[in-house]
């Protein structure tokens, strides 16, 4: 009974501690993200925005026409988008109907606020709001997610869940969460059993449906930890890291700041995706492809060290053709010192490209670039250069990665 009346004025202070073995509450309330165009939960397909990539978000309406509406459901709560003509939409739910204004700096519609069906407020978002014709004519597809989070304090820390799959519900596995500040861009780990703060793991009793609390309880067994460095000034790696049993879960950041190690249970995890953003601009420029890490095992009482980041190589395949070469764009492969392999990213200029041969190197004409990423190249062998052993090197620099090399042999 007495450590029920600590649990509630704890909660009343806005902050909880948790001891071990006994169970806390930790009450939430709904705060909007600021950058929700920049919010990842997991993969997800990618398009070209204003802050670099952006994650599309799962879920959209489909209008067929000017002056016509979509629908979808949130909460149980009929949720309508008209489109009234060129980049100008309504949305009305629970009776109410507001303007969505678009947004100058990208390609999306202010994020606006509904009113469901148990008396929440809901903030949506809609970073992409595509008008286009089809052979059935024009028609728009807006593109929404949940443009805030339920926080709360825990360890004096900042626990958030998200409701990843726009459902207006919260739950585990479907939905996601972090621990900490808010950053930009925001990366949410799927809901597993345990989570941790930065002193303690804990268990996850119940989550309200409406997102208000979430009870835990302290775990009070073997405990491990998990370093992850990330030596690059220019910018900053996010991951999402699950273990192998799906129990727990995390999502961290690492580069300019120092943090803290994550403490996880002794197991067998993964790193299931990741991003890497500028520092401070907070621009996505490269993703980290899933599973390309070797699973990291966390023991008990001990510290595991995981280092990604530079030196950077490229692997890519040149195939010769007599004294014409080419590099196939569809074979580079760029990874970093652990054999992380980076996606999705971009040049920030057309890299160099030198061939070597017979004692001797020439710099060729620089790679075309599209859009940031470097297309298929062709070129000549310099006249006087042996046949055998020529080589062609590439090097550049990847925006927020930093220099870049890679070689490779002409194979016939």
């Amino acid at each position: 009974m007495m450590l029920g009346r600590i649990v509630l004025l704890l909660a009343m202070a806005g902050a909880c501690w948790g001891l071990a073995g006994e169970s806390v509450i930790v009450e939430l309330s709904a705060t909007p993200i600021a950058s929700p165009e920049l919010i990842f939960a997991g993969p997800a397909r990618l398009a070209v925005g204003s802050a670099g990539w952006i994650p599309l978000p799962e879920k959209g309406v489909k209008i067929p026409g000017e002056q016509q509406s979509g629908r979808f459901t949130l909460a149980g709560e009929e949720v309508f988008i008209t489109w009234r003509g060129n980049r100008d939409f309504t949305i009305t739910a629970g009776g109410k109907t507001v303007g969505l204004r678009a947004i100058s700096r990208s390609y999306g519609l202010q994020p606006s606020t509904v009113t469901l069906s148990d008396g929440r407020h809901y903030t949506l978002a809609f970073p992409v709001a595509q008008v286009g014709r089809t052979p059935e004519g024009i028609q728009a597809v807006i593109f929404y997610r949940a443009g805030a989070s339920q926080n709360g304090r825990l360890d004096d820390e900042i626990v958030s869940i998200y409701d990843a799959n726009t459902d207006g519900t919260y739950e585990p596995v479907r939905d996601s969460f972090r621990v900490g500040v808010a950053e930009r861009p925001m990366i949410f780990a799927p809901i597993a059993e345990y989570f941790a703060t930065s002193r303690g793991i804990y268990r996850i009793d119940e989550i309200a449906a409406d997102g208000s609390r979430v009870v835990c309880t302290r775990h009070d067994g073997p405990a491990g930890k998990l370093d992850i460095q990330h030596a690059s000034g220019q910018s900053e790696l996010s991951l999402i890291i699950v273990s192998t049993d799906g129990t727990m879960s995390a999502a961290a950041t690492a580069g300019s700041k120092v943090r803290p190690p994550l403490l996880l249970l002794p197991g067998e995890y993964h790193v299931k995706y990741g991003i890497v953003a500028t520092v401070p601009q907070g621009r996505v420029t490269a993703v980290l492809q899933p599973d390309s890490i070797q699973p990291i095992t966390i023991e008990e009482g001990s510290t595991a060290r995981l280092e990604l980041g530079p030196p950077y190589q490229l692997g890519f395949e040149a195939r010769s053709d007599g004294m014409r070469f080419t590099l196939d764009a569809g074979s580079f492969k760029l990874t970093g010192r652990s054999g992380e392999t980076y996606i999705n990213y971009r040049w920030a200029q057309p890299p160099d490209v030198t061939i070597h041969g017979g004692g001797r190197s020439q710099r060729l004409e620089r790679a075309e670039l599209e859009d940031g990423m470097m297309l298929d190249y062709e070129g000549k062998v310099p006249d006087g250069m042996g046949l055998a052993d020529r080589k062609v090197v590439i090097t550049g620099v990847v925006e927020g990665l930093g220099p870049v090399k890679g070689e490779a042999m002409l194979r016939q």
